[in-house]
């Protein structure tokens, strides 16, 4: 059985449901990171992203936000859009691995009112259930995933040195670019490795894009990046927020990140 799905981009995207060979190219005893296998497992699962069957190169160069909304739609239909995810949080106290069961709901409930059918002149509630991500789509909307490469660069003039900057939307090349980052090494500078910032510098043969450091950026410039970002990326919020059972500080869990969350097997 297919399903359908919009991206955030626009594209339309046909899927097969998941099946237990999806579960055994997720789950393997290899050394191929996670998003690796989540390629394997699109590669497989999915029919068609607009008009062409896909392969490894356009799920690598996907944006992180039509990724997300694809992956999260291919669950939601493979599980008869199961209204939570349960999962067990794994956490170590005194050297024994310990285990914090969760609950998330991935169902809302809307109410919107409606004309009463026995008397028009009157609004009633209408409740209706639908998926509960948080979702945020592209400003741009297009059909074919060809048409995406060109619009993944945005250009903009920082306020205090104007200069033009540019930077890349995040997709699996970025994301490729945060893995190698060292758990240490991560700070607020990470929004712009990952997106390849730079800024355009006048040579005597003309502009350079030049890699912009922390340390060279104006905070109104850094701000203004960041806005610029949010502003273009699409995205799904598939993050769980909560706080840890002994130290009481936040944790916060990709589900995405997780083989629970697409095969609740893998939960116990």
């Amino acid at each position: 059985m297919t399903h359908k799905v919009l991206l955030l981009s626009g594209v339309e995207c046909e899927f097969k449901e998941l099946t237990t060979y999806d579960q055994e190219l997720l789950t393997k005893n290899d050394r191929k990171p996670f998003s690796e296998k989540l390629i394997d497992m699109l590669l497989n699962a999915v029919v068609k992203v607009g008009d062409v069957r896909p392969n490894a190169e356009l799920f690598k160069g996907m944006l992180s936000g039509d990724k997300k909304k694809l992956l999260t739609s291919m669950r939601m239909a493979s599980l008869d859009f199961a209204p939570t995810f349960d999962f067990d949080y794994e956490y170590d106290e005194d050297g024994d691995t310990k285990k914090y069961p969760l609950s998330i709901p991935l169902i809302k409930k809307v109410v919107t009112k409606v004309p009463n059918p026995e008397n028009p002149d009157e609004l009633i509630d209408e409740v209706t259930e639908e998926v509960g991500f948080s979702e945020t789509s592209y400003p741009f909307q297009v059909q074919n995933y060809s048409e995406v490469e060109a619009l993944k660069t945005v250009f903009l003039e920082l306020p205090r040195s104007k200069k033009k900057a540019r930077f890349t939307l995040l997709d699996g090349y970025g994301e490729a670019r945060t893995e190698k980052i060292k758990s240490e090494d991560i700070s607020s500078s990470t929004t712009f490795i990952i997106r390849d910032v730079r800024t355009m510098e006048p040579t005597d043969k003309g502009e350079v894009p030049i890699v912009v450091r922390a340390k060279d950026l104006h905070i109104l410039d850094g701000e203004a990046i960041r806005k610029a970002i949010k502003e273009n990326e699409g995205n799904v919020d598939t993050e769980v927020r909560f706080e840890h059972p002994v130290t009481g500080k936040s944790v916060i869990v990709d589900m995405l990140q997780t083989v629970a969350f697409f095969f609740p097997s893998q939960a116990i």
